[in-house]
């Protein structure tokens, strides 16, 4: 697929070299009265004319003196190169390079053709101070590449991000955008070859570089979902009675919290600043009762709350405690890693018809992280990592509290919210031995602060 790495070879792409004749050195040719044809200057009369001219000293360090001294030292050599011995040739070619050596700088700390240049005029590519060893060779491209990356440069082998070439046997993977046609390196989009090579899986997902997405679009986002939109208007009026269902949370790369709200005419989309709005908090507590198994989840603005922590102690002490792994339903959390997972951006859930008996924990997707790269896929029950990853965006996002947090993390929220004696009775039931064998944190070890529903 086009959005794969690849190699490139072009053997019959020829970059043609200018003549370093500019137009106003044509124009300054002396033509003979008597001759058809025009007669350069000497040597001498050009220098004197250069060395008198106010405007070239005026510019000096500029980039219209450079240009004119380059001019000059580049046409005494093709001039006299040829007929002087090696030594002044050197001289003359060390001249070239101690005038690129002295426009670099005098540009750094400031603007050369448009951009600030912090280290000075250098190639962006391959960080050469200079355009090249030859006498011919100049800048390119605005002076951000040298001669040789130039050339590569104009054959568009460059990367659109970080404007560096790229040879054949570039490392990093490259991919191109479905809009421009420009090539991106993965690294340079936070796609690295792990990221590339699922997309590879994906199929035929179109990219578009970051010049033509918005800023809050990642990369890619592949499954379930990804065609919701994301509603930019923070200030749309989101009335309750409008709202049919909340179906999932998200965190934007701008992180910021997002809904994904159901209207009542079935449209769909993620929304942000929605947590004053009426009937909201009540959704979303059907949503955690829906999304994940009954009792997993416990907001501690819920009713039953208490009872659903007391409930949590007596998972753990089946489970044998709270150092050994959870069973649910007799089944153990698995120690499993997901290698690819760096984070959890999202979850969601359709809400059950009426055909459907109890959640299903097969319709609860979450949305995966790697670098600019979002998957969502199904939740596994089981995958003690997931789990956990989940649990903590929960706690971020909307301030609820999941069974399966890391048992610190856990005991210091239960605490906080002044759920813990709920969950001790739980705990302890018929086994009051086993408490005073744990050692818990302390709140005051832990400082934990959840997210206020209204400000999420």
């Amino acid at each position: 697929g086009e959005s794969s790495g690849r190699k490139f070879s072009d053997p019959d792409l020829k970059i043609k070299i200018k003549s370093f004749k500019s137009d106003d050195e044509e124009d300054s040719m002396e033509v003979d009265e008597q001759q058809s044809e025009p007669v350069r200057p000497s040597r001498r009369r050009r220098q004197e004319e250069e060395e008198e001219d106010p405007k070239t000293n005026a510019h000096r360090g500029t980039v219209e003196a450079y240009k004119i001294e380059l001019r000059k030292l580049q046409r005494n050599f093709e001039e006299d190169g040829d007929a002087v011995g090696g030594d002044e040739k050197r001289r003359m070619l060390a001249e070239i390079i101690d005038c690129h050596m002295r426009f670099h700088r005098s540009s750094i700390g400031t603007s050369i053709a448009g951009v600030y240049r912090t280290n000075g005029v250098k190639c962006t590519s391959c960080g050469a101070k200079v355009p090249g060893k030859s006498a011919r060779d100049e800048w390119k491209v605005q002076f951000t590449q040298c001669a040789k990356c130039g050339m590569q440069y104009e054959k568009r082998r460059h990367c659109s991000v970080s404007n560096k070439v790229f040879s054949e046997e570039a490392p990093d993977l490259m991919i191109r955008c479905s809009v421009c046609d420009l090539w991106v390196q993965g690294s340079c989009d936070g796609l690295d070859e792990v990221s590339l090579s699922i997309l590879g899986e994906a199929g035929n997902e179109e990219y578009r570089c970051p010049q033509h997405r918005e800023k809050w679009e990642r990369a890619f986002c592949i499954g379930e979902l990804r065609s919701i939109p994301i509603m930019r208007n923070s200030t749309l009026v989101v009335h309750h009675w409008e709202v049919k269902a909340l179906f999932g949370i998200r965190m934007s790369t701008e992180g910021r919290v997002l809904y994904g709200i159901q209207m009542v005419d079935d449209k769909m989309g993620w929304y942000s600043g929605l947590g004053g709005v009426p009937g909201i908090q009540e959704l979303l507590f059907s949503f955690l009762g829906y999304a994940f198994e009954p009792g997993m989840t416990i907001h501690p603005a819920m009713p039953d709350a208490k009872a659903m922590a007391r409930k949590w102690g007596e998972i753990v002490r089946a489970s044998g405690g709270i150092k050994s792994p959870l069973k649910i339903k007799g089944v153990q959390q698995q120690e499993q890693n997901w290698h690819y997972i760096e984070d959890v951006a999202g979850i969601r859930r359709m809400p059950p018809d009426g055909h459907q008996e109890g959640p299903s924990p097969h319709e609860t997707y979450v949305e995966l992280i790697r670098g600019n790269l979002s998957m969502w896929a199904h939740l596994p029950q089981r995958n003690a990592t997931v789990q956990a990853t989940t649990a903590a965006f929960l706690v971020s996002t909307v301030g609820a509290i999941s069974i399966f947090l890391p048992v610190d993390i856990r005991t210091a929220l239960l605490k906080q919210t002044g759920l813990y004696e709920a969950f001790s009775e739980g705990l302890t039931a018929g086994n009051q031995a086993m408490l005073s064998r744990a050692s818990f944190g302390s709140q005051s070890q832990m400082d934990l602060e959840l997210p206020s529903f209204s400000e999420a």
